[in-house]
């Protein structure tokens, strides 16, 4: 049938996503408060003391206390730091 897409076709049309600092990178966390994707070396919550209606299911938020993730608070100051001051 003209006109209609399988599965597969979509599979085709699936594009990455790339992270917010590291443009050849695909971002694959994504923040729904600043609207941002993120590469996992940038997955932090960049303002974890200011409201976040989005928290309780926040994908960084539950990987990070889980420990999947890296907290980014408690980084040494020599370490990048995915905290970004706009």
């Amino acid at each position: 049938m003209a006109g209609s897409s399988s599965p597969q076709d979509s599979s085709e049309l699936k594009m990455a996503v790339s992270c917010y600092r590291h443009p050849e990178r695909e971002g694959v966390y994504y923040c729904q408060k600043d609207g941002d994707y993120m590469c996992e070396q940038c997955a932090c919550c960049r303002s974890p003391r200011i409201y976040c209606q989005y928290r309780t299911a926040c994908v960084i938020q539950v990987l990070t206390q889980e420990g999947e993730l890296e907290d980014c608070t408690q980084r040494k100051d020599d370490e990048p730091t995915a905290v970004d001051q706009r």
